[in-house]
C-alpha cells in the first residue's frame, strides 16, 4: 500500500532503492506533463521519508519514457531523458556518444549494470532477427566492455523491459528481441563471464 509499503521498506533499511521503470504512468508526449507527474510524485507525504533517508538508483520503462510501448521513434525522447535526469542523480546517464539513461554501478561484490530499454530499442512489431535491437550498438558494446572488466563476484544487469519470452513475439519484453538478447546470453557464456543474475521490472512484478 502507497501509506504502508515506503515505511515497511525504510524499516529493512537497505543500502540502495531501485526504480526499475514505470516509476511514474505518465504516457503522455508532452514533456511538461511528464515533470508534472514526477513533480506529484515527490509531493506524496508518505514517500518522502524514503526518498531523503535512502540512496535511489532509477532506469525507465514506457510509461516515464513516453506512450505505451514506446521505442526509439518517441518524438520526445530527448525531452524525456532531460527531465529523467532532473528528477534522478544516477551516477550516470549514458555516455559522450550514445545517449540515454544507462549507467554502472558497483557496491561490495557486485557490479550493477543499469540499462535503457526504450531510447534505442526498435519498433515490437518489427520482425525479430539480426539488426533489430533492444540496446543499440553504442549501448550493448558498452555492456560489453564492462561486463568483461568486471571482476565482481556477481553482475546484475538490470532492465525494464522483462527478460523472459514469455509475452511471445513482438511482445513488449525482450521477448521482441530475442535474437539480440539470446546473442547476449552467447557471448556472456563464451567469454566465460560468471556471477551474471538478470533483473527485471514491468509487468506489475519483478523477475529475478
Amino acid at each position: 500500500h502507497l501509506y504502508t509499503l515506503p515505511r515497511m521498506i525504510r524499516a529493512a533499511r537497505p543500502d540502495v532503492f531501485l526504480w526499475l521503470g514505470d516509476n511514474v504512468y505518465a504516457d503522455t508526449d508532452d514533456p511538461a506533463v511528464l515533470a508534472e507527474e514526477y513533480r506529484r510524485q515527490r509531493d506524496v507525504a508518505s514517500l518522502q521519508p524514503l526518498l531523503r533517508s535512502t540512496p535511489q538508483l532509477a532506469i525507465w520503462d514506457d510509461h516515464d519514457f513516453g506512450l505505451n510501448n514506446h521505442d526509439r521513434t518517441s518524438p520526445m525522447r530527448a525531452d524525456a531523458l532531460a527531465v529523467f535526469r532532473r528528477y534522478w542523480a544516477n551516477p550516470g546517464h549514458g555516455t559522450d556518444s550514445t545517449h540515454g539513461v544507462f549507467f554502472a554501478w558497483s557496491r561490495s561484490g557486485i557490479d550493477g549494470f543499469f540499462l535503457d530499454d526504450r531510447s534505442w530499442r526498435d519498433p515490437n512489431a518489427q520482425p525479430d532477427g539480426e539488426g533489430k535491437t533492444m540496446l543499440g550498438a553504442g549501448q550493448l558494446a558498452w555492456l560489453k566492455e564492462r561486463l568483461a572488466a568486471s571482476t565482481a563476484p556477481f553482475k546484475l544487469i538490470f532492465s525494464g523491459s522483462g527478460w523472459s519470452a514469455a509475452k511471445g513475439p513482438g511482445g513488449d519484453s525482450w521477448a521482441s528481441s530475442r535474437h539480440e538478447r539470446d546473442a547476449l546470453f552467447a557471448w556472456i557464456a563464451e567469454q566465460g563471464i560468471r556471477g551474471v543474475v538478470l533483473v527485471s521490472g514491468d509487468t506489475h512484478v519483478g523477475e529475478l
